[in-house]
């Protein structure tokens, strides 16, 4: 089902915090679900962790609301130590992936119960419920129960109920997963929107990494119970700092390579590097945008020769998959006007943009 709720102006706000989790560590048997990890987060920022099942996002998140302990570290919000403190006491409030709206319950008595656990008003409850259903673009939803809405609406009225409390840190666990494409966008952009317009201070866990880069002001990239690498979505995509940060942010191409200090040689081309990179006989790893694909000429090294494989449209732009002499394969991510000249089988040539890359 898609989603055409549409949003009213903003018209509430809220305080943003400072958050910082110093050296957490969290141990299940010989599982290290965090290993002295530590982030901060400047108030109201968003922050997207990011990684695979099992690295430690979700324990990270669950350890900050207070759903989860730690075995050691610290958890401060605007400075005040919170790490022994009950979850209902920390001024934060959470979005799940399942919704988790009581059945038995309309979208504005959802939205007010969650209220009334904080002692809010009656009156002052009431027009809560009002403003931030609207805000949602739920306002004409709101004697409506959880079954006769999309999930993309159910999503919805989880945020509300989680902003109606004003809290200081939004907390969302992969909040989209469980929606089809197009509202997963949809929601994304109406998240963050809220997001920026309120100023609240927001953490967001994820394994998809477009969802990430999109949504973030900052995104940690997470192995193993700790973030290998933590920076604005340009920065992560562009200058990966090792080859698991690579690998994770989308695909890469993997081409042997003889390194110096400042570049490599690479099919007998110069490719700038990025700092850390190895030096010496290494494997230079190359985005596909930076691959272009022309005709093969009388002037083409050999190094560079290549044959046509495939041609696959995927919709903004088109894949074309090359074997060099040796047999090793290059992805180029191309433009619809360029594809169309080259079809399976063709001579070409392979050429890298002079652009930074890391070497390993």
């Amino acid at each position: 089902m898609t989603d055409t709720t549409t949003s009213a102006p903003l018209t509430a706000t809220a305080t943003a915090a400072a958050v910082e989790l110093r050296n957490l560590a969290r141990h299940y048997g010989e599982v290290r679900a965090l290993d002295n990890f530590s982030l901060q987060i400047e108030p109201g920022e968003m922050v997207a962790l990011l990684g695979p099942s099992g690295c430690g996002k979700t324990t990270a998140l669950r350890s900050l609301a207070g759903l989860d302990d730690i075995d050691s570290g610290s958890i401060l919000v605007d400075g005040r130590d919170v790490t022994g403190s009950p979850a209902n006491q920390r001024d934060m409030a959470m979005v799940f992936q399942a919704y988790s709206l009581f059945p038995h319950m309309t979208v504005a008595e959802n939205i007010a119960f969650a209220l009334e656990l904080r002692k809010v008003p009656k009156a002052e409850r009431a027009e809560r419920v009002e403003r931030y259903l609207e805000l949602v673009g739920l306002d004409a939803h709101g004697g409506r129960y959880a079954h006769q809405l999309s999930g993309g609406q159910q999503q919805r009225v989880a945020l509300a109920r989680a902003l109606a409390v004003h809290p200081k840190v939004l907390l969302l666990d992969e909040p989209l997963s469980a929606l089809d494409a197009k509202v997963r966008v949809q929601l994304r952009e109406e998240i963050r929107r809220l997001q920026q317009e309120i100023g609240i201070t927001a953490l967001f866990v994820t394994h998809d990494q477009e969802e990430a880069l999109a949504i973030a002001d900052r995104v940690g990239v997470m192995s193993a119970g700790r973030i290998e690498q933590l920076g604005v979505p340009q920065e992560i995509y562009n200058r990966p700092i090792n080859e698991f940060v690579a690998n994770f942010i989308g695909v890469t191409n993997r081409l042997p390579a003889t390194a110096s200090a400042e570049r490599a040689d690479v099919l007998g081309l110069p490719v700038p590097l990025l700092p850390g990179s190895a030096q010496g006989d290494a494997t230079v790893l190359v985005r596909p945008e930076r691959v272009r694909i022309e005709p093969e000429n009388e002037q083409t090294p050999a190094q560079r020769r290549a044959t046509v494989m495939s041609v696959s449209f995927l919709g903004a732009h088109t894949q074309i998959t090359a074997e060099l002499g040796d047999g090793m394969r290059v992805l180029a991510r191309v433009g619809a006007n360029q594809a169309a000249r080259f079809s399976p089988g063709d001579l070409v040539e392979v050429v890298l943009d002079d652009y930074p890359a890391l070497a390993i």
